[in-house]
């Protein structure tokens, strides 16, 4: 899992919002389900501060299609 985050911290520049943010939380989810070492944990949370993510995407908005963030032409 290290590997894969350095890699998209590396490319997250290339990389939508969206999939960063998606990816961030997986990687949360998967370090709090796994029996990983305290010292691999301080590790990929260390690693976790370099992704920067957007958080800005209301996924609720009526108004566009907010997986896509496009707005919708009435």
């Amino acid at each position: 899992m290290k590997s894969f985050l350095d890699e998209l911290i590396e490319n997250q520049s290339r990389i939508h919002p969206i999939i960063l943010g998606f990816y961030k939380v997986e990687i949360e989810n998967n370090m709090s389900y796994n029996n990983y070492h305290k010292l691999q944990i301080k590790v990929i949370e260390k690693s976790l501060l370099k992704l920067v993510v957007d958080s800005s995407f209301d996924f609720t908005a009526s108004d566009r299609d907010a997986n896509l963030d496009i707005p919708y032409m009435d």
